[in-house]
């Protein structure tokens, strides 16, 4: 759903905070889709292939003789 009267039009028939959308690239906003009442999202796919984009450059700069993790690596636990 990227374009605000296809999310209005489905909140319009399913009611305000029952639906859940899958978001894509070129979705609207987390808050613009919260005010129009849309109860949830779910990423799907896309934050694996962010975690694996990120292995997949490491693993190019580690072949191709950097071997540096990026400066911007976060201790998450």
């Amino acid at each position: 759903m990227t374009e605000r009267a296809h999310v209005e039009a489905l909140v319009d028939a399913f009611g305000p905070q029952r639906l859940t959308l899958i978001v894509v690239p070129g979705s609207l906003p987390l808050p613009e889709l919260e005010a129009l009442g849309v109860a949830r999202v779910s990423y799907g796919p896309w934050s694996q292939r962010v975690a694996l984009t990120a292995v997949q450059q490491l693993a190019e700069r580690a072949l191709a003789g950097d071997g540096l993790l990026p400066d911007d690596v976060r201790a998450l636990n």
